[in-house]
């Protein structure tokens, strides 16, 4: 009988108690995050494809639906001059979406150079890709 009591105070005293847990207080500043986007959300619509390609040799063209820049090479032709006109008259529509794909054998100053035109004239949607929709 003395094993069954001494057993039953130890299952007493060894039962875990109820945690309780006190409630954490959230600082104001991360309460008001913005927890919007950076950017402007434009219709569907709005946004303008355009296509360029840069061969091996450097050569640049674009493609914006019918529109189509010839391909030109920079190194001739003043640099990315050709690529600033038909870009100025592209932005004059709307703010272009820029799908770019590079051949894996162009120099990197070519891409850096192309990259500085966008940059000029305020084109941020760029994406790089090894399709482009034809």
């Amino acid at each position: 009988m003395k094993i069954l009591l001494l057993w039953a105070y130890f299952l007493w005293e060894a039962s875990p108690e109820p945690m309780l847990v006190e409630e954490i207080e959230v600082p104001q500043v991360e309460q008001n995050l913005n927890k919007a986007l950076p950017g402007k959300i434009q219709p569907a619509g709005a946004m303008q494809k355009v296509s360029i390609e840069i061969d091996a040799e450097g050569k640049v063209s674009a493609a914006l639906g019918d529109e189509k820049l010839a391909a030109f090479d920079p190194g001739q032709a003043g640099k990315m001059k050709p690529l600033e006109v038909w870009l100025t008259k592209v932005g004059k529509k709307g703010k272009p979406s820029v799908t770019v794909k590079v051949d894996g054998n162009t120099k990197q100053q070519r891409v850096v150079d192309f990259l500085n035109v966008l940059a000029k004239h305020g084109i941020t949607e760029i994406t790089f890709t090894d399709l482009i929709e034809k």
